[in-house]
């Protein structure tokens, strides 16, 4: 995606926002709401000011959980 032109913020909704919608599960899943799903993780970089910062994960938490 980032070689085809885009930004990485459009790069992230695209993995989330967008990938539930395409899914119907934008009820549930995509953005950080009350109500929804909320898996996420912890990063030690800004994604936005490099998208490959996205694999430096600090924490990862599932189910209301931190994964150790």
């Amino acid at each position: 995606m980032l070689g085809a032109g885009m930004r990485p913020m459009d790069i992230i909704v695209s993995a989330t926002k967008n990938a539930a919608a395409v899914m119907g599960k934008q009820a549930d899943l995509g953005t950080l709401e009350r109500g929804k799903f909320a898996d996420l993780v912890i990063l030690d970089a800004d994604p936005l000011a490099d998208i490959k910062n996205t694999r430096k994960i600090s924490k990862v938490m599932k189910g209301g959980e931190f994964i150790p």
